[in-house]
């Protein structure tokens, strides 16, 4: 796999969609899985404003998702100069739907 190549298509892909829907930027939320790690960083490839949000702790969520997304987020804003981000506190939404249920 031309694994360089495959990223340039894909991250070209991201940037061509962003410019067809005539969106400003890109709003990613950073869970620590992959999934989201590799989402964020193609879309701060792209060199477009890329918004990053990850949550904070709260009793429901593991601890080791919670530091990967903050180190992930960290990097990537010290590393491409078009992201930035804050932290989002779910945990009475979470509460809410859990009540629901």
């Amino acid at each position: 796999m031309q694994t360089e190549k495959v990223i340039e298509y894909i991250t070209k892909w991201i940037k061509d969609y962003q410019q067809s829907s005539h969106t400003k930027d890109f709003f990613v939320g950073v869970s620590g899985d992959v999934d989201s790690g590799v989402v964020s960083t193609l879309c701060a490839r792209t060199g477009l404003p890329t918004l990053l949000f990850w949550k904070c702790q709260f009793k429901y969520h593991p601890c080791n998702e919670i530091r990967r997304s903050h180190a992930h987020t960290k990097w990537l804003i010290k590393n491409f100069l078009n992201t930035s981000g804050g932290e989002v506190n779910l945990t009475e939404v979470f509460e809410r739907t859990v009540k629901k249920k």
